[in-house]
């Protein structure tokens, strides 16, 4: 079982942090239009950070505040080779850093108590859990971020339906 984890987090470098992401909700289908699949659409989970705005439906995530405790999860464990696609409809200047995402095989219910301020290296330093920061260069408004793990545990990403190679 693997989750999406995604963060927006400071760092040293200047960037622009993602402020809103959209996982588009198109059902039966990948998010590039690709193979039809029987899997329900992805949505945040209910446990994020508490920097974090989830719409009702679950397909928008808002990271409001501070830089810090942006922490949130996909509502249902993502497949092997299933591609994650989440939109930037929205982007900060007001802080440095960038989105950092990833996966993790612990389930998001277990950690609405103990959830950390940061993904990277608080989750990361857990067993279960990756996640890398994504380089600024691509988080520009309307980009869309594909990534996906492959059996061997291989984070292969690309942005607007480009891809990019392995992430980590």
């Amino acid at each position: 079982m693997r989750h999406l984890l995604v963060s927006y987090c400071n760092v040293a470098s200047v960037g622009r942090v993602p402020l809103t992401t959209f996982l588009p909700a198109a059902p039966r289908t990948s998010c590039t239009g690709g193979a039809p699949n029987n899997l329900p659409p992805l949505s945040f989970h209910a446990v994020h950070g508490e920097n974090v705005r989830v719409s009702r439906d679950g397909s928008t995530a808002r990271r409001v505040e501070s830089f810090c405790k942006g922490v949130a999860f996909s509502a249902r464990p993502v497949r092997v080779n299933e591609k994650v696609c989440i939109r930037f409809v929205e982007i900060s200047n007001s802080w440095s850093g960038v989105i950092r995402f990833g996966f993790t095989t612990n389930d998001p219910t277990g950690l609405a108590h103990a959830l950390p301020k940061y993904a990277c290296p608080d989750l990361t330093n857990k067993p279960g859990n990756w996640a890398k920061a994504l380089g600024e260069r691509f988080c520009e408004k309307d980009n869309v971020l594909h990534y996906s793990v492959n059996s061997a545990g291989d984070v292969h990403f690309g942005v607007n339906g480009e891809d990019k190679g392995l992430f980590f």
